[in-house]
């Protein structure tokens, strides 16, 4: 039920967006969402919405299957990128480290957003395909001992709108 409000908000927000945008009055909204899951965690309830100008895009909810695979973590950053050629193109980054000594940082939760940018848009005018093909999400994690573990997952991306 959460993923289908936040969904809705995002698509309400776009066009309150778009509406105060005078200067565009042919620009077409799209809406995409992404998700996926391997053996450790989910991604679920992301979205992109489009303007032709603008964009808003949101990671949606990371939760784990295996808790205790993560009860150890100090530090770990979360990100979203197309892969374009041998490049990773980022789409948005967020990294959390706890200070030596404190308790272990909890990876659950809402993966973040941004808006404005350009770095979805710009393949609107050449090929959404790449987007839709070429969306990852990468966690990487580091244990109380400094031990380093990447995990990559490839998103299912659907356009909605």
């Amino acid at each position: 039920m959460k993923k289908v409000i936040a969904i809705i908000l995002l698509i309400l927000f776009a066009f309150a967006f778009v509406g105060c945008n005078n200067s565009s009055k042919d620009s077409k909204i799209e809406v995409y969402t992404f998700s996926g899951e391997n053996e450790y965690f989910y991604v679920s309830g992301g979205a992109a919405v489009l303007d032709g100008e603008e964009e808003v895009f949101s990671g949606g909810e990371l939760k784990l299957f295996k808790e205790e695979a993560f009860s150890d973590v100090y530090c770990f950053s979360t990100s979203f990128y197309i892969v374009d050629g041998a490049e990773k193109r980022y789409v948005l980054m967020n990294v959390v480290e706890d200070i030596p000594g404190g308790a272990s940082v909890s990876i659950s939760g809402d993966l973040g957003k941004i808006s404005g940018g350009n770095v979805i848009s710009e393949y609107k005018s050449t090929d959404m395909e790449a987007f839709i093909n070429n969306l990852y999400f990468e966690l990487a994690v580091t244990d109380s001992q400094g031990i380093e573990s990447t995990y990559e997952l490839k998103l299912n991306v659907e356009k909605i709108y």
